[in-house]
């Protein structure tokens, strides 16, 4: 009988670095992930050491379904760390079993063993040819293609088509090819050299360069200073003491910023290559609204087939306004007096023709109007033309609400996990409560105060209404917003409100795990949830019912409804939604459009066929004459 490997025995072999468990430099976090798995709280371990427990793929699959955290109380970086940990341990089980931990062919296996063995024979580390060995293996067996059948122009393809990580990866592997061409053997070797360079260039890829050293340095320290914090040398690493001035945004938001704007600068001949400005010099408020307004003008000469000024396809409006935002934002920073600069756009001397950095900026969000991406739009389309899932819509707090109150009914019986679980939906039918009526942004509806100086929700005892007075500084449009809800025949908003105050709301304040002690805040109607986790859940709630949608195409969704099937009033639509009656019939007309293009069909229809026996009574009679 076969030997199963405990925790225990699994680590040592990891710390042995030998066969089949030889991972190198990538030891320590797999060692670090059985050392994770030992320090689970699973209800079947808690009567043993959990270092004896059996290594087995029951084992793994047990103790996953026990951690299994829901997605909406995950954040990005803690989901992919916890499926990292998942896919390390697999892999684990899959070399003691003497399986193979990646899809292969028995000729790439055979190039992956030729590689290394010439890499150990030349004193290199294997693990450098892994874009060859493992990134361009994956892509190349995806196609069904074996290492002789790689070609320059299918590399370039697939690297045009990828992401700029795995474009890169792919750029090395080429080059790994060229290097290695005369130790591969015939029914390896591609039949087409060199395979590198890539051809990027026809993509129209913006192929960022460094920053110059001064401007680098400067904006790492400002970086850190805003991002990061005040930091100071730990025991164990940096430690923060002083907190960020804004921790939501990050650092590759400012250097993208940057690095576009020195691009456009280099490609209009107004920085050169080598030139290492101070800061004060690469703020110029000329030279930054000459990039704003050929990034605009060329948005207008690519749709017209006409040359760019830049030497890539234009940047896309909505990434122009972010990479601008960040540009200015710091600029402002660093650059004394740069808010109060001005310039000219005419080149004139006349006072309404000057303009400040934000007027620029202004200048962009009103020329490139945001419109519905075609996704968003053939998203509503869909719901306005499919009546079943547009009665699922409208009565999606209902649903969750019958899902919600089942749930609850057994809470006390349900294991941590479970228990966060059912107060995400809880929350939820609470939150659509509202939005299926009112929707409300995301982060306007987690920051709705019931308690407190300055509550945005009251509900009268009196009746059954809720009422909003929601305060500027929480809309985007920033202007207030009063309305009343109330309940009428299966629409039931403030009977949900009431059931979710007075039972799961406490139960959310309480719970150990459902929010983290930072984020409770008992004066919020909605405990401090984070937008993210309703944004998630909904998502997920909404699969469920068999509609895929985001917590924005749901706003998207209910303003499509409401004008295009109920006949509700640009002005009432956008009232409803803080926006603009302009972008209101820009985003959500388009059902109103088609019957308009039908009524013109049918007009000229009935005209054809009132001119028709005229037509034909004329024509017959010139033939008997």
């Amino acid at each position: 009988m076969t030997h199963v490997l405990t925790l225990r025995e699994v680590e040592k072999l990891i710390l042995a670095d030998a066969p089949p468990l030889d991972f190198g430099s990538q030891m320590p976090t797999y060692r670090a992930a059985v050392r994770r798995l030992a320090n689970l709280d699973i209800p079947s371990w808690r009567s043993l050491d959990p270092w004896r427990v059996p290594f087995t793929r029951y084992t793994l699959e047990e103790a996953f379904t026990e951690n299994e955290l829901s997605p909406s109380i995950l954040s990005k970086t803690e989901k992919n760390g916890q499926n990292q940990w998942k896919t390390r341990l697999r892999n684990i089980n899959r070399l003691l079993d003497g399986t193979v931990t990646g899809q292969t062919t028995p000729n790439w296996s055979r190039l992956k063993a030729l590689v290394e063995a010439d890499a150990k024979a030349c004193g290199q580390d294997p693990l450098r040819y892994i874009p060859l060995t493992h990134s361009l293996k994956c892509i190349a067996i995806q196609c069904g293609l074996e290492p002789h059948e790689i070609t320059h122009h299918w590399m370039s393809e697939e690297a045009r088509k990828a992401t700029t990580k795995r474009r890169k990866l792919l750029s090395q592997a080429s080059k790994q090819l060229d290097e290695l061409r005369d130790i591969l053997p015939p029914d390896l070797k591609p039949t087409e050299y060199p395979i590198a360079p890539l051809s990027l260039a026809a993509g129209g890829q913006r192929k960022a360069g460094k920053l110059p050293p001064r401007i680098k340095i400067t904006l790492d320290n400002y970086v850190n200073s805003r991002i990061v914090g005040t930091t100071a040398a730990g025991v164990n690493g940096p430690v923060t003491t002083q907190k960020g001035i804004n921790s939501t945004e990050t650092a590759p938001e400012y250097k993208n910023a940057f690095a576009w704007y020195r691009d456009c600068l280099q490609a209009l001949k107004l920085l050169k290559a080598d030139a290492d400005p101070e800061i004060n010099q690469f703020g110029n408020l000329t030279q930054l609204r000459v990039v704003v307004v050929e990034s605009l003008a060329d948005i207008d000469r690519a749709r017209a087939g006409t040359p760019t000024a830049f030497p890539w396809h234009p940047i896309a409006p909505n990434t122009l306004d972010k990479r601008l935002s960040f540009l200015i934002k710091a600029l402002s920073d660093l650059v004394k007096g740069f808010s109060r600069l001005k310039v000219s756009m005419s080149g004139g001397e006349r006072h309404h023709d000057f303009i400040s950095a934000t007027g620029l900026l202004s200048l962009v969000r009103r020329e490139v109007p945001k419109a519905l991406t075609p996704q968003a739009e053939a998203f509503c389309r869909k719901i306005v033309t499919d009546r079943e899932r547009r009665a699922v819509l409208l009565n999606f707090h209902m649903i969750l609400w019958s899902e919600a109150q089942r749930r609850w009914a057994d809470f006390e019986d349900q294991t941590l996990i479970e228990q966060c679980r059912t107060l995400n939906v809880c929350a939820l039918s609470a939150m659509t409560a509202i939005t299926t009526s009112f929707p409300f942004r995301r982060r306007t509806l987690v920051s709705l105060a019931l308690e407190g100086e300055d509550p945005d929700v009251f509900l009268p005892k009196d009746n059954l209404q809720i009422i909003f007075d929601v305060s500027a500084s929480k809309m985007k449009a920033n202007e207030g917003f009063e309305g009343t809800l109330e309940d009428a025949g299966r629409n039931q908003p403030r009977r949900i409100i009431d059931w979710f105050i007075s039972g799961p709301r406490r139960a959310l304040l309480n719970h150990p795990m459902a929010l983290s002690s930072s984020l409770k805040n008992s004066d919020l109607l909605f405990c401090g949830i984070p937008r993210e986790r309703y944004a998630n859940t909904l998502s997920e709630w909404a699969e469920e019912l068999g509609i895929r949608m985001t917590s924005h195409l749901f706003r998207h969704a209910i303003a499509s409804i409401l004008i295009n099937n109920l006949g509700c009033s640009l002005q009432h639509v956008a009232a409803i939604l803080g926006n603009t009656t302009a972008t209101i019939e820009r985003n959500y007309l388009f059902l109103d459009k088609v019957k308009h293009r039908q009524h013109a069909v049918s007009l000229l229809d009935k005209a054809r066929e009132a001119e028709l026996p005229t037509i034909l009574h004329a024509r017959m009679r010139g033939k008997r004459s």
